[in-house]
């Protein structure tokens, strides 16, 4: 089994990235969001996904995301893509809401549902308690719940105002949380008119 390897990403499209380790090339599959820099030498977590039509290598930044990512997997109804989507959150936020059992906030997450959200805190509860402590959790979910609050308050502000669901979407994917309402709401507007999608 492969842990990790130490080399260095000479090509990225997307989510594939050619990765070059002890004179080897290796085409592996990474987390499109997370940011990848080329020919600079680090060490990438390695997990070997075998399933009986196919075998593909999956990398990981840190060996924490690689051990969330083996165990969402192992999940029944879990692929790879799911498991991606669940990690954007970060291995630490994620953590905290299976350990505070919070349906909700998983939930929110793309491709999760209450039901695969509930799964997901039934199998991996007692593991990720020896990943994270409870009052860190606590402290995680505390933050998550007002940050969430934010978005839903800006969403239905940025609806009222007559913007589409594309348009708010992006706007939520590219500004900076923090601030009133009325400040947040002003980068949304921002960033939607300079999106060059959205200009006539």
């Amino acid at each position: 089994m492969i842990l990790y390897k130490f080399g260095k990403i000479v090509h990225q499209n997307g989510e594939n990235i050619i990765y070059e380790a002890a004179e080897n090339a290796y085409s592996i599959k990474v987390n499109p969001n997370s940011k990848w820099a080329l020919d600079v030498s680090s060490k990438l977590y390695i997990y070997e996904h075998r399933t009986e039509y196919s075998e593909q290598l999956y990398g990981f930044k840190t060996f924490r995301e690689r051990v969330l990512f083996a165990d969402l997997i192992s999940i029944s109804g879990i692929g790879p893509k799911i498991a991606f989507s669940i990690l954007n959150e970060g291995w630490e936020k994620v953590a905290a809401m299976i350990v505070e059992k919070n349906i909700d906030l998983l939930s929110v997450i793309p491709y999760v549902n209450a039901k695969v959200a509930n799964t997901i805190i039934f199998t991996l509860e007692k593991k990720m308690l020896k990943m994270i402590d409870r009052e860190n959790a606590r402290e995680q979910i505390n933050v998550m719940t007002t940050s969430q609050q934010e978005i839903n308050e800006l969403e239905t502000s940025l609806k009222v105002l007559g913007y589409q669901k594309r348009q708010i979407k992006y706007a939520l994917d590219h500004i900076d949380a923090g601030g009133s309402l009325e400040e947040l709401i002003e980068r949304a507007i921002v960033a939607i008119s300079q999106a060059p999608e959205f200009r006539n």
